[in-house]
């Protein structure tokens, strides 16, 4: 699932500028933004749907830029293989945020969140993840991220 700041703000920007227009149909005076003391600007709502759009921007770059990361070091073939079946499972918790789901792997150890905004795999048990004690599977690892999973048999 992925999640963004920026359109909150944007949303939150929109409803400023709704309850204005609201506000001056129904012959009330214009919102204060700021709170006690000196009167905003009319520009305000549109300063902050402006920085909203900002971080959006921002957010939606970072996670490309990461994802391209992880798919240029996968084509390289600079991925790790790890071949064998899945000993030591720990399902992930269903709280949001909160608990990693790890296995092993011969002599490698894999952890992931299923909260994780990470490019690779990270689908957790909870969430309709397929991982179990005893499955053989064969995953390229790039760095702490999982490029490929393929399960080659599942008992």
């Amino acid at each position: 699932m992925f999640f963004n700041a920026g359109f909150i703000i944007v949303v939150i920007g929109c409803v400023m500028l709704l309850a204005d227009a609201w506000r001056k149909r129904w012959g009330y005076p214009p919102m204060n933004w700021r709170g006690r003391g000196a009167v905003s600007s009319p520009a305000f709502p549109f300063k902050v749907m402006g920085a909203g759009m900002l971080i959006s921007v921002l957010i939606i770059a970072k996670t490309y830029y990461d994802y391209q990361s992880l798919r240029s070091a996968y084509e390289s073939g600079s991925c790790k293989l790890i071949d064998g079946t899945i000993k030591n499972f720990h399902p992930g918790l269903r709280v949001k945020g909160k608990g990693n789901e790890s296995f092993d792997v011969g002599d490698a150890h894999l952890a992931y969140s299923a909260f994780d905004s990470s490019p690779g795999f990270h689908q957790a048990k909870g969430n309709g993840g397929l991982m179990m004690d005893g499955l053989h599977i064969r995953v390229q690892r790039c760095g702490s991220d999982i490029a490929r999973l393929e399960i080659i048999d599942n008992p």
